[in-house]
């Protein structure tokens, strides 16, 4: 019984390495990922000088994960079609098509709630 959680938590360490390989990959082969990054960065830089509520940090925060979530999965689909497809072919960029939209809708959502959080209060520095 002892060695099955040994195995258990040997495997969820092995999950967890592959996982920070992927955040590494992303990271270093997608310039997007990278901007997003750079941007989330300043939103919470700017959070904190204006002192959100833990309900705006809550809504914040849950934009900055939906925009990177799907961006990483998004360039994990990109991987895989490219791979599936060397070639031109019509199926694989409409699903590539599809998942830059859904990083697109994901980061139009991110600003629209930036906008209802964040200028009110930089109206009210005024």
């Amino acid at each position: 019984m002892n060695s099955d959680l040994n195995g258990n938590k040997r495997k969820k360490g092995i999950g967890l390495k592959y996982a920070f390989i992927g955040l590494r990959r992303v990271w270093t082969s997608e310039k997007n990922f990278r901007i997003h990054i750079v941007i989330s960065g300043l939103v919470i830089f700017f959070g904190i000088l204006l002192n959100l509520s833990l309900s705006e940090w809550l809504w914040t925060g849950a934009c900055i994960g939906l925009v990177l979530i799907l961006e990483t999965l998004n360039s994990a689909i990109e991987a895989i079609v490219d791979y599936l497809f060397p070639n031109y072919h019509d199926a694989a960029a409409k699903a590539k098509d599809i998942s830059a939209a859904a990083v697109l809708l994901s980061a139009l959502f991110a600003v629209f709630v930036g906008v209802l959080i964040f200028v009110p209060k930089i109206i009210n520095l005024f």
